[in-house]
């Protein structure tokens, strides 16, 4: 069974916006009306428990691996693995209707494609506190 999964720099997840408050979902995610996994199933056509639990097993393993990779990425300035990393969370967040992170994630991809750096760590950590309640549910899911 899946345990909670833990983003690399946890210890540093809660991020500040400019005024010293901490960041807001920047838009309602699925949790605030329906499930993460009700979302996900239907945007894969309400696919049974077996499919979901690939899907959820699969998120809770490559978020993690892909927030470390944007953090590794950045540090070599390698623009386009940022890029990727950060378009490849925006895609998988969104089946789940996790917008904030999609949101957050797209944003990282248009700075690293755009090659303006100096704030995409402060959108990871962003990024990093938003994805907890997603990783939180899936990870119930997988331990039933």
């Amino acid at each position: 069974m899946a345990s909670e999964s833990s983003f690399p720099g946890d210890a540093q997840s809660k991020e500040e916006n400019t005024d010293g408050e901490a960041s807001p979902q920047t838009n309602a995610d699925a949790s605030n009306n329906a499930s993460y996994l009700q979302a996900a199933r239907s945007h894969m056509g309400n696919c049974d428990d077996a499919i979901l639990r690939q899907v959820a097993e699969a998120f809770l393993e490559e978020c993690p691996r892909l927030v470390g990779e944007l953090r590794t990425a950045l540090e070599a300035q390698n623009q386009a693995a940022l890029a990727r990393a950060a378009h490849t969370i925006k895609s998988s967040a969104r089946i789940f209707d996790a917008f904030s992170v999609a949101e957050l994630a797209e944003e990282i991809e248009q700075l690293s494609r755009s090659r303006r750096l100096d704030s995409i760590a402060s959108l990871t950590n962003q990024m990093e506190l938003q994805a907890k309640p997603l990783l939180s549910e899936l990870s119930r899911f997988l331990e039933r």
